[in-house]
């Protein structure tokens, strides 16, 4: 069954709540109890019930082996009217590539644009420019905490815990996660505090200067 594997069962989830929606009657057990016998013992994932005619739902993952309706099945399926067979492919969630190390030069420079992004008052861009600096920093700083891509959260509380941040660093950075948050998701009005992103900056010189001592 397609629910030992996460992105099948939440494609079947989503598939599965449109249909109700659109006044079917769902199942995803006793499905004998509602499959026409054509079917043998073949089962589908789900069934939904309703017009213009019955489904049968069908979710393999992308790439694996999986059961799917043998071609006599599905044969019968195409020449009933009363019933449809539809099989979906859900994408496999593949792990994030490494993230390899930039140079101190670039940090560096990125440190400088987020200064100049600030000075001509594009206050949205410098944060987003902070963020990325940020993480670069953690990932020299850090090598084996942060290989991967890592979440704006996870960064600041890893970074605190292990003291390479204040508690009051680490209580700024945290404030604005949520204006990266908001800008990143749409709402490009998101007003930044000037004073909060110097801040920002300084906190980005002062993990720059804890390279030093490595």
């Amino acid at each position: 069954m397609i629910h030992s594997h996460g992105e099948s069962r939440l494609l079947l989830l989503g598939i599965l709540r449109d249909l109700e929606a659109a006044d079917y009657e769902v199942h995803t057990e006793s499905l004998a109890d509602h499959l026409p016998r054509f079917v043998g013992e073949y089962r589908p994932d789900a069934i939904a019930l309703g017009k213009p005619m019955n489904l049968a739902i069908e979710v393999n993952l992308e790439g694996m082996s999986a059961k799917s309706a043998p071609d006599e099945i599905q044969r019968r399926f195409d020449e009933d009217s009363g019933w449809d067979l539809r099989v979906y492919y859900a994408r496999p969630k593949r792990a994030a590539e490494p993230v390899e190390p930039v140079a101190v030069s670039s940090i560096d420079a990125s440190i400088r644009e987020v200064e100049e992004l600030s000075g001509k008052g594009l206050d949205q861009l410098a944060l987003l420019r902070a963020w990325a600096t940020l993480e670069a920093l953690g990932r020299k700083l850090l090598p084996g905490k942060f290989e991967r891509a890592q979440t704006p959260g996870r960064l600041v509380e890893v970074l605190a815990f292990e003291g390479n941040l204040t508690p009051t660093e680490a209580d700024l950075l945290r404030n604005l996660v949520t204006d990266r948050n908001r800008f990143i998701h749409g709402s490009l009005d998101v007003e930044v505090d000037p004073s909060d992103l110097a801040r920002f900056t300084e906190t980005l010189k002062e993990l720059r200067g804890q390279l030093l001592s490595q």
